[in-house]
């Protein structure tokens, strides 16, 4: 698994690791996908959320890889860069 498939809760791992303070990449890496996909989550990387729609408890996101577009709902949201 490649760093860019793992995902991180921890916004300074992310900085710690672009700054070269980490002596390896494990250092930086919290979750894969599946991790949180196991407790109920769902993961979109290679996204980007384009609307945020809290009336209807629903985000619209483009594939990063192919440009499509699609309404997704949630129940928490939790946007994180």
């Amino acid at each position: 698994m490649k760093l860019a498939d793992f995902i991180s809760f921890m916004s300074c791992g992310m900085q710690l690791y672009l700054g070269n303070k980490v002596t390896a990449e494990d250092d930086a890496r919290n979750f894969a996908p599946e991790d949180v996909e196991k407790k109920g989550g769902h993961v979109y990387a290679n996204h980007e959320v384009t609307a945020i729609h809290p009336e209807h408890k629903t985000v619209t996101v483009k594939a990063l890889t192919n440009n499509s577009e699609e309404e997704v709902q949630y129940g928490k949201l939790i946007l994180s860069q």
